[in-house]
């Protein structure tokens, strides 16, 4: 009796994913290409030896100085952020086909209209900072970053103008700018 009821459950998780995959590779009115480019998922980081020997040691660091002043959770939070950020890290960056069409912008699998789409802005600072950041509503991710690599801004900003508005003067966030300080 469970054995038949772990294989039906078995067989309708695959019957869902396949249904998933079916309904990806559809056709849709995404897939109507005004500009299109590939751009990875993430930033990949060179580190140099002198990153490789500082960061270990601030965060052990971090970690013994939790544990002697009885900060337990603390020294667990770090110990946590340091398996996670290299679970997360070790596998290279995707790389994703963007796709701006005139129903919406499509990153990889994922779909964003322009219907929910509240605004857009261009961060081009060459070599560094080359990103498309896009403002959904609804979303968890709010401020969804986009890679722009070869791709011209101009071009881009131009295309978007006429669907969706666009937000002046933004800057990078201080958490983006510490974060690439860091290399993280």
């Amino acid at each position: 009796m469970l054995k038949k009821i772990k294989n039906n459950f078995k067989n309708r998780k695959i019957a869902r994913a396949q249904k998933r995959e079916y309904i990806r590779s559809l056709p849709s009115h995404y897939d109507n290409v005004s500009i299109s480019w590939s751009a990875p998922d993430k930033i990949r980081y060179k580190r140099g030896l002198v990153w490789k020997i500082i960061m270990p040691a601030l965060l052990f660091s971090a970690i013994i100085i939790g544990v002697i002043h009885n900060a337990w959770t603390f020294s667990l939070a770090i110990a946590a952020f340091v398996m996670v950020y290299y679970i997360i890290n070790r596998e290279k960056p995707k790389i994703l086909e963007v796709v701006l069409s005139n129903i919406g912008i499509k990153v990889g699998d994922r779909k964003y209209p322009y219907t929910k789409i509240k605004s857009f802005w261009v961060l081009y600072e060459p070599p560094y900072t080359k990103n498309l950041y896009i403002h959904v509503d609804g979303d968890f991710a709010v401020h969804i970053p986009i890679q722009l690599g070869e791709q011209d801004p101009a071009i881009i900003r131009e295309f978007l103008l006429e669907k969706i508005p666009e937000k002046e003067g933004m800057k990078e966030s201080f958490v983006d700018m510490f974060l690439k300080i860091l290399k993280i």
